[in-house]
This record gives structure tokens, C-alpha cells and sequence, in this order.
């Protein structure tokens, strides 16, 4: 089977958001010795995923027990002063980060929220004016007590808040994903909430047990990640992408990625198949037409070099 060419083209920015993580956890550990644990607890949970608004084109989910050594390369890449045990130590305070992208004919424009162990303590020392950031502040109201106080820090053209020792929120409209943190946290109804629509989040969410187990990603605009993923333009009528890859269990230095497509027409789906099979290098039984619109194909295998350049790691 062939392996599949991974192009950077139009996909720089997809490493946008792993920079700030690699930042923050920097920091973390340039304040508080690297085995520190927090003690904060958090007494309601909100899950970081529901925290994303349904703009994004493109979602992604990348829990650090899928490949540790992916969150540890993209620290240790993105910060040249970072020693390698740091690095290890740092990547293993991230659980998972969600991210959105919406893509313009100029930009890539990022939202992500993560499920983290950044205790309040340092967000003093960090996020100051000698870094950088310049700091603002909104409230928002609770029923009948004074209003909550969340601060955001800016820094050209990116906001970043952490509204609790557990949640990191940053890019675009972290106004909003606050305004739902908040609404969740403290049970109040929002009027026009932009909920991820339901789909991309059951399908991107881990339970307890899969948790480990991989990388996933949800295309509602499928056309441009195809473009991204092949280099070939390829004219597939489809309503999603959809997949995951996970560490080849025989080959350390391997993904294995699987991809479900979802069409708009049933009449275009033989044609698809072939020119899907010739696109990634695949054999029949590497490919399922589970029902009349949908195609699966599996174990497409991705070199992690491949990949990390696919994310601007290297």
C-alpha cells in the first residue's frame, strides 16, 4: 500500500494554536518546579468541547494520551531553551485540546479550548506587560449576586483566557466561549448560543475508555481538507470528512488513519470510490460502503514525520 503524501500547502497556521500551548506550559515551568501538583479543584464540570462555536469549518481533538510524545515534540519544537525532561514533564499537564478552524481566502482563524492543569497562581506572573500582554476584563451577571470577573489577555491579535485552573480558551471570539463557560458553570440559559452543532461533538468527545486511544477530526466543509490532505482538487459532492489516527501498534514511527465520507448523492459514490482509491493508494478491501452515501476507508498509514510537517512541527 502506498503511503500517503501529506502537503503543508495552505495548513502553516495549523500549528497557530500549538505555539500558545508550548508557550503556556514554558511558563508554567519557569514559575513552579516541574512536579509541582495542583490542589485546585474545580467544583462543576464543563467540558471544554462544548465551549466551541459551530463557525469552524475544520475541528480537531488532540487528547496527549493518544501519542505522548506528539504534545512533548511539539513543545520541544516550538522552544528551543526547553530541555527535553521539561518538555516531558510539561506536555503531561495537557489532557486533550479542542480546536476549530475557519479558513478565509487570507487567514486561518483558530478557536480552541483545552482541558488543562494550570493552576491560578501563575496567571499573575505570565501574562504581564514585560511578556507582553496587555489585560482586560468582562463581567458577567449571575442571577441575583454581583457579577463574575473573567480576564483576557491580548496579544497581537490573540486572546487567551483561563476562567479556571482546568480550562484554557484562546483565538477567535473567546468573548463568546466565556459567555458559555459561564452559562454552563452556573446553569444560566444564554438566548443565541452558537452550540457546536451535535454531530462534530459526540463524535470528537472521548469517554473514560477511549480516552487513550486517538487523534480526531471532523471536516463540515470537506472540499478544502481534501484539497489540504491529497494536494489534488478533488470535485466529491460530500456533506462531511470525518476520521482518526492512532499509533501503528507495529510500527512505532506510524499512524494509521481512517476516513468516513458522507454523500449528498448516492449516484456519485462508485465514480468517488475510485477516484478516492487512486488518491490515497489504496487497494478494495481497504475501502467499505457501509450504506448507499457512506464510504469508509482504513489503515491509510501516515509516517509521523509526515504529520508532525503537516502541523509545522518541524
Amino acid at each position: 500500500m502506498k503511503k500517503l503524501k501529506l502537503y503543508k500547502k495552505g495548513v502553516l497556521k495549523a500549528s497557530f494554536f500549538l505555539n500558545i500551548i508550548s508557550f503556556l506550559l514554558f511558563s508554567f515551568f519557569a514559575v513552579i518546579f516541574p512536579s509541582c501538583k495542583s490542589s485546585a479543584v474545580q467544583e462543576v464540570y464543563v467540558d471544554p468541547i462544548e465551549l466551541l462555536d459551530n463557525e469552524s469549518s475544520f475541528f480537531l481533538s488532540i487528547p496527549y494520551s493518544a501519542d505522548p510524545s506528539l504534545m512533548t515534540r511539539i513543545i520541544e519544537s516550538n522552544i528551543s531553551s526547553i530541555s527535553h525532561e521539561n518538555a516531558v514533564n510539561a506536555a503531561k499537564r495537557v489532557g486533550v485540546v479542542y480546536a476549530g478552524f475557519l479558513k478565509s481566502r487570507k487567514s486561518m482563524e483558530v478557536q480552541l479550548a483545552g482541558d488543562v492543569d494550570f493552576p491560578k497562581m501563575i496567571q499573575g506572573k505570565v501574562f504581564t506587560r514585560k511578556n507582553g500582554w496587555l489585560e482586560s476584563t468582562m463581567d458577567l451577571k449571575l442571577k441575583d449576586e454581583n457579577p463574575v470577573k473573567y480576564s483576557i489577555w491580548s496579544q497581537n491579535d490573540l486572546d487567551i483566557s483561563l476562567p479556571s485552573d482546568k480550562i484554557i480558551l484562546l483565538g477567535r471570539d473567546t468573548k463568546g466561549m466565556l459567555e458559555r463557560y459561564h452559562s454552563k458553570y452556573f446553569d444560566i440559559n444564554l438566548e443565541s448560543e452558537k452550540k457546536l452543532i451535535a454531530p462534530v461533538k459526540e463524535y470528537l468527545s472521548y469517554s473514560e475508555s477511549d480516552k487513550a486511544a486517538e487523534i480526531k477530526f471532523y471536516a463540515t466543509r470537506p472540499q478544502s481538507f481534501l484539497t489540504m490532505l491529497t494536494g489534488a482538487n478533488l470535485t466529491l459532492k460530500l456533506l462531511y470528512v470525518r476520521g482518526s489516527m492512532r499509533l501503528d501498534p507495529k510500527l512505532d514511527k506510524q499512524y494509521l488513519m481512517d476516513l468516513e465520507f458522507e454523500f449528498k448523492d448516492s449516484r456519485t459514490v462508485p465514480a468517488a470510490r475510485g477516484v478516492l482509491s487512486v488518491a490515497f493508494g489504496l487497494t478494495d478491501s481497504d475501502v467499505t460502503q457501509e450504506t448507499p452515501w457512506h464510504l469508509t476507508i482504513s489503515n491509510i498509514k501516515i509516517n509521523k514525520e509526515q504529520l508532525y510537517k503537516l502541523l509545522s512541527l518541524i
